[in-house]
């Protein structure tokens, strides 16, 4: 049996109003997400469109770049921003 790891739920006055919330929303945007996607793979009909590699390749990494964002505008907060910043003063000749 395995578990799973739900995130903690935060709740305000109106009990699971924000995860609720959240909940909505996400499962619309992925679904609207996944539609556009969809419709992108079906510009790969070689007798219909003039497309090479290249073009395959852009797009790709285009998507795949948005999905980077997206995996980092939603990991958890583990710093504030410092521990990235890397700055020292050199030493006066």
């Amino acid at each position: 049996m395995t578990e799973t790891m739900q995130a903690p739920i935060e709740t305000d006055t109106n009990g699971n109003r924000k995860r609720d919330n959240f909940v909505r929303l996400a499962e619309r945007r992925t679904k609207v997400a996944i539609i556009a996607i969809r419709r992108i793979a079906k510009l790969g009909n070689h007798s219909a469109y003039d497309f090479g590699d290249v073009d395959v390749a852009q797009i790709a990494t285009t998507l795949e770049r948005e999905l980077d964002r997206l995996k980092l505008a939603m990991a958890p907060r583990k710093t504030n921003g410092m521990a990235d910043v890397e700055f020292r003063l050199g030493a006066s000749a």
